[in-house]
């Protein structure tokens, strides 16, 4: 890798039944696209069928909060950034 020249890649973003093992939604992101911005999109086709939503400090976000809990009615557990980089 040459200096100055940055280096892109590929997030990947997966809602997993905890129980199951299945796999509801996936959605795939280049490096510059906010995390905290994927949740609405990966949580909204299933608010019927999601009670209980446990996912990484980076989505960590009053809007994210407002998007599972208030509109949808799931119990959202979306530890601080710094409790998550201790654990």
């Amino acid at each position: 890798m040459k200096y100055g020249k940055v280096k892109e890649w590929k997030k990947v973003h997966i809602i997993v039944d905890a129980h199951t093992k299945r796999v509801y939604g996936v959605k795939v992101t280049d490096s510059k696209v906010a995390d905290t911005s994927v949740l609405k999109d990966l949580v909204e086709p299933l608010r019927e069928f999601v009670k209980r939503l446990f996912a990484d400090g980076a989505y960590d976000t009053e809007a994210n909060y407002w998007t599972t809990s208030a509109r949808a009615g799931i119990t959202a557990w979306l530890p601080l950034i710094w409790y998550t980089l201790l654990a």
